[in-house]
């Protein structure tokens, strides 16, 4: 599987080399792990950030799709490294989603209070969907 120079660097961040489909689900954790926990960070200062957060989140996804290959799947499940990988690809759709409609919110500005709530609504609900994506890595 091809993987995007994005993915790759954060590969070499997080200090794992990807060789094998299960060295490329760790980085998706890790990946997915780093955007949950700077959703905690206050939501007016995120809001710079949102084209970054958007791109992890598409970059993870379009990985989990590239795996949706029976004998990958079969893998990872009979080695607990995750309960579904259908399910954690949905979470992350879901997530790139309200991450979208921040985005959205942001572009079409206005009353700069009303942008910052809505904007923040979606980054609640994303770091609700990106827990329930988190749940479902065993390893």
């Amino acid at each position: 599987m091809a993987y995007s120079s994005v993915f790759l660097q954060r590969a070499l961040e997080f200090g794992i080399e990807v060789k094998q489909p299960v060295h490329a689900l760790l980085v998706c954790k890790h990946m997915l792990e780093n955007q949950h926990w700077k959703l905690t960070i206050d939501h007016r200062k995120l809001i710079r950030e949102l084209d970054e957060i958007a791109n992890e989140l598409h970059e993870v996804g379009l990985v989990l799709e590239g795996m949706q290959h029976p004998q990958i799947i079969s893998d990872f499940m009979k080695n607990k490294y995750v309960s579904s990988v259908d399910e954690i690809l949905l979470f992350v759709q879901y997530s790139y989603s309200h991450i979208y409609a921040a985005l959205t919110t942001r572009e079409e500005g206005g009353n700069t209070t009303q942008v910052h709530f809505e904007v923040s609504q979606c980054l609640f609900a994303c770091r609700k969907t990106l827990s329930v994506a988190l749940q479902g890595f065993l390893i």
